[in-house]
């Protein structure tokens, strides 16, 4: 996939300038920005496709220009880090964050969640074509019913009884590979490679966080609480009742 418009911001011009040859060479278009208000304008300004976010700027810190950004659009922002701290993750997740990559990192690893996540969100958003996650449904249904659980993949939406439960874009994609699995364990690696095309422990930790906010909105409904189960030091299961 080399038709991807990426969009690269860092205070640190040497490492913005680093990145920016590498993506260049792997056929990217680049916009840079070294600071929050730049790069705000820049998406207003163009069709961006994914944005990899440096959390920590003078102006105005990754999270705070996230959540700027995802007024005005959905496509994949992913955050750089030089803290491993569960906090900062679940505050990047919180305010609409896809992932979470962890300094000193790898380009090419980053161009592998770069590419999973662009075609992911470009999956989703591809209704003309049909059923979106057509990898995890067994038989590429439009609707699946899982008891009182119903998941529409046409319209990527999830419903309860006919209430409709509000899930972000990512607690979706997962829920939508744990149901492929039904009465499955899932592993950790499965559903990392699925989402961010890559697998560490970082991405271990993502997982568990994205996967417990998605277990509190779940577990919200009589009906279908508990409908997610942990299997330890593996992963997942999804049982429906």
């Amino acid at each position: 996939m080399k038709d991807i418009t990426l969009l690269l911001v860092d205070d640190d011009i040497e490492v913005i300038e680093l990145n920016k040859r590498f993506f260049e060479k792997k056929e990217y278009k680049v916009f840079t920005a070294t600071n929050a208000v730049d790069a705000i304008d820049i998406v207003k300004a163009n069709n961006i496709d994914c944005i990899l976010l440096d959390v920590m700027m003078s102006d105005m810190d990754g999270f705070t220009c996230c959540e700027e950004m995802r007024k005005l659009t959905n496509i994949p922002i992913l955050f750089l880090t030089g803290k491993d701290l569960e906090e900062d993750k679940i505050r990047g997740l919180e305010v609409g964050g896809d992932d979470f990559i962890i300094k000193p990192y790898s380009l090419n690893e980053i161009n592998a969640r770069i590419q999973a996540n662009v075609r992911r969100f470009r999956q989703y958003n591809k209704t003309s074509t049909g059923v979106a996650f057509k990898e995890e449904a067994k038989d590429v249904r439009s609707y699946e019913n899982f008891g009182h659980l119903s998941v529409d993949y046409l319209e990527h939406k999830v419903y309860c009884d006919g209430d409709e439960i509000s899930l972000s874009n990512r607690e979706y994609e997962i829920l939508a590979i744990l149901v492929s699995h039904n009465g499955e364990v899932t592993t950790f690696e499965e559903i990392s490679k699925k989402l961010f095309g890559t697998y560490s422990d970082t991405d271990r930790q993502t997982i568990m966080v994205q996967i417990s906010r998605l277990r509190k909105k779940l577990d919200a409904y009589l009906n279908i609480c508990d409908m997610i189960t942990s299997v330890r030091f593996k992963g997942y299961e999804f049982h429906a009742k």
